[in-house]
């Protein structure tokens, strides 16, 4: 039997049986999988359906939270917010999200991008498929299992993702006091989804009340299970859908600028996460706000819009945005977007964007 160490797929040289960590706050995380799913499951089979109804509303502010604040902001500081005061606010709604940090979210999106589809990315559906073919000779569909499997879940546990080491990006973030304490004090990440919790609970006894005149507990505590826990259920599902399904489904619109990659436009996955979908252009252009470039992709890029509503609040500034040359104009006259900063961008049927680099 050769003595080849096989690598494991995230790429740090740690063997299949020395990546998972399940200490800190990994044991959670699948409680809290296994508690979302099992409300989702309840809801439906105890026909709990003002509950259920609830879970789209409760899944998509979520969701703008993770595309808007924590990936195009926290990650890669697409826009800026007007004052310290809100960019505090802001990483503290990312907590509601039971996604660790801001700023170790934003590290981890980061590093994905340094070494995106390379060895390194820790979340890699393309690495891991290889592994499991080259490294452990297993067929295509085994491969293929592994590979999703591993980029849409089991990466969360793993050593490297567990660890927080901050870079350049997240040290300036951490002269904010606030967004200090928010990523380091293990009170301050779980305060606010507690406090949601039980605003949640609050809600449907105040509606149980007004609806039959009398104080029910345990409609309380099935508002909790069902569209809270079900909700976030559904958020990490959708949120992880972009590490996998992003690089496997849709169309990789880059391919021959960057054939290492398999990032992909997908309107599918930009309607459930809110443009996230939109992957191969924002692999391509990371520093914009706007995950689309074209007229048509802005009218499936809804975090983008919500973050140009802010900016008329005077909440951000200096929005980021790349559009092709031919719908510039339009995007111009558009009263949410005409004052954010235009950066004409190739298209991908543009000559320069058919050559490998």
């Amino acid at each position: 039997m050769s003595g080849h160490k096989k690598v494991h797929p995230l790429g740090s040289g740690l063997a299949p049986e020395e990546a998972l960590d399940f200490g800190g706050m990994t044991l959670p995380f699948f409680i809290g999988m296994l508690l979302g799913f099992s409300g989702i499951v309840y809801g439906f089979y105890f026909h709990k359906w003002g509950l259920l109804a609830c879970i789209p509303f409760c899944y998509y502010y979520r969701m703008f939270i993770v595309t808007a604040i924590l990936h195009r902001y926290f990650s890669h500081k697409t826009f800026k917010f007007t004052s310290p005061l809100w960019e505090a606010f802001a990483g503290f709604l990312t907590t509601l999200t039971w996604q660790r940090g801001p700023l170790g979210w934003g590290r981890q999106h980061r590093k994905h991008h340094q070494y995106s589809d390379k060895p390194g990315d820790i979340h890699s559906l393309k690495i891991a498929y290889e592994y499991g073919r080259n490294e452990m000779h297993w067929g295509k569909l085994r491969s293929a299992i592994h590979a999703f499997s591993w980029s849409h879940l089991l990466w969360i546990p793993s050593k490297i993702h567990t660890q927080y080491e901050p870079d350049p990006d997240a040290l300036e973030f951490e002269k904010n006091p606030a967004l200090y304490q928010i990523q380091h004090n293990r009170i301050m990440l779980v305060l606010g989804p507690l406090l949601e919790m039980c605003l949640y609970g609050l809600m449907a006894l105040l509606v149980g009340r007004y609806m039959d005149g009398t104080w029910q507990l345990g409609i309380a505590l099935e508002a909790m299970f069902v569209t809270y826990a079900g909700s976030i259920f559904l958020l990490w599902m959708g949120t992880f859908s972009i590490n996998s399904l992003a690089h496997w489904m849709g169309e990789r619109v880059y391919k021959k600028k960057t054939p290492w990659e398999w990032s992909a436009n997908s309107f599918l996955l930009a309607i459930i996460t809110l443009g996230e979908g939109l992957h191969a252009n924002h692999h391509r252009f990371a520093g914009y706000c706007s995950q689309a470039v074209t007229r048509l992709q802005y009218h499936y890029d809804i975090s983008f819009w919500g973050v140009c509503l802010l900016q008329k609040l005077g909440i951000t500034c200096d929005i980021q945005v790349g559009v092709v040359d031919a719908d510039a104009a339009w995007l111009k006259s558009t009263y949410l977007a005409r004052d954010c900063k235009f950066h004409i961008v190739a298209d991908a049927d543009d000559p320069s964007e058919k050559l490998a680099a």
